[in-house]
C-alpha cells in the first residue's frame, strides 16, 4: 500500500536536488512529447497535468501549446516555486495535494502525466475517472514504469511499487477508447558505486517505497550484494547498473 504522506515527505526532501538528477525522467517527457507531436495535429486548449513535478512535461507541453490553459498538480507543493515562473500570466490553476482525492473539472483536450501514476494507491479508477473527464477528441497521455524498473533494488532487498505491465496497462484502457500509441523501452544508468545508486534514488524522491533504517550492517550488506549488477568498462572500471522500465500509452477519445 502507497504511504501517500511518505511519497510527499521524500519528494519535498528531493526539490533541489531532482531536477538535475532525473535524467531518465527527463528523457520520458521528451519522449511523450515525440508521441504527442505524432498524432496529435490540431490544437489543445484545455490541458489537466497529473504529477507535474520539477515542471519537465509542463515546459514542453507549454512550448508546444502556448495558449493552453488548465490545471497542473501534484502531490508536493514545495514545486511550487518551480512550476508558477513556467506558467506565469497564463491561464492556468495550480492544485497541490493528492490526485485521487481532488475534483478535477471536465472537458478537456489534454490530460498528461509522466512518471507519476505509479504512486496512486488505485491507478485503475484513477485513469478511468481521467478518462471520463476527457472531452471527445481529447487525448490522455501517459508514461509509467513497467515491472522490470529498479529490477535490481527489488532483487537485492525486496523492496519496490507494484508496477503494471504493459498488457494490464492496456488492459484498463476503456472499451471505446482508441489506443494510438502503447509501447515500453528499457534504460540503463550506471554509476560508480552502490552507495551511488542509493544517492541517485534519494535525490531523485524514490526512496520513499520503505522506512526501514540504512544500518551500518544493512548497508554493508547491500554494497556486498550489489557487485552482480556490476559491469566491466573498456577501462577495466567497475560500474553499477540500475535499470529503468518506462512504459508509455497515448488513448484518443472518440
Amino acid at each position: 500500500m502507497i504511504d501517500t504522506i511518505r511519497v510527499k515527505v521524500s519528494f519535498s526532501k528531493s526539490v533541489e536536488s531532482y531536477h538535475s538528477n532525473s535524467y531518465v525522467q527527463k528523457q520520458i517527457c521528451n519522449e511523450l512529447m515525440e508521441i504527442l507531436n505524432s498524432n496529435v495535429d490540431g490544437q489543445i486548449d484545455r490541458v489537466l497535468e497529473i504529477g507535474c513535478g520539477s515542471g519537465n512535461l509542463t515546459k514542453l507541453i507549454l512550448q508546444r501549446y502556448p495558449n493552453c490553459s488548465g490545471v497542473i498538480n501534484d502531490l508536493c507543493d514545495r514545486w511550487k516555486s518551480r512550476i508558477a515562473p513556467l506558467v506565469d500570466e497564463r491561464n492556468f490553476s495550480l492544485i497541490w495535494g493528492d490526485a485521487e482525492a481532488i475534483s478535477f473539472d471536465v472537458e478537456y483536450d489534454l490530460i498528461a502525466s509522466s512518471s507519476a501514476i505509479q504512486w496512486l494507491k488505485n491507478p485503475d479508477l484513477f485513469l478511468a475517472n481521467c478518462y471520463n473527464k476527457l472531452r471527445s477528441g481529447g487525448y490522455m497521455l501517459i508514461s509509467t514504469f513497467g515491472i522490470d524498473n529498479l529490477k535490481e533494488i527489488r532483487e537485492l532487498t525486496g523492496i519496490g511499487l507494484e508496477y503494471y505491465s504493459l498488457d494490464r496497462l492496456c488492459s484498463l484502457i476503456p472499451q471505446d477508447a482508441l489506443l494510438l500509441e502503447a509501447f515500453q523501452t528499457e534504460t540503463v544508468l550506471e554509476f560508480d558505486s552502490p552507495v551511488d545508486v542509493l544517492k541517485h534514488l534519494k535525490q531523485t524522491g524514490v526512496n520513499c517505497v520503505s522506512s526501514e533504517i540504512w544500518t551500518k550492517q544493512r548497508l554493508q550488506k547491500f554494497v556486498e550484494g550489489y557487485r552482480s549488477f556490476s559491469t566491466k568498462c573498456d577501462s577495466d572500471k567497475v560500474k553499477y547498473n540500475l535499470t529503468y522500465n518506462p512504459v508509455y500509452f497515448l488513448i484518443k477519445k472518440p
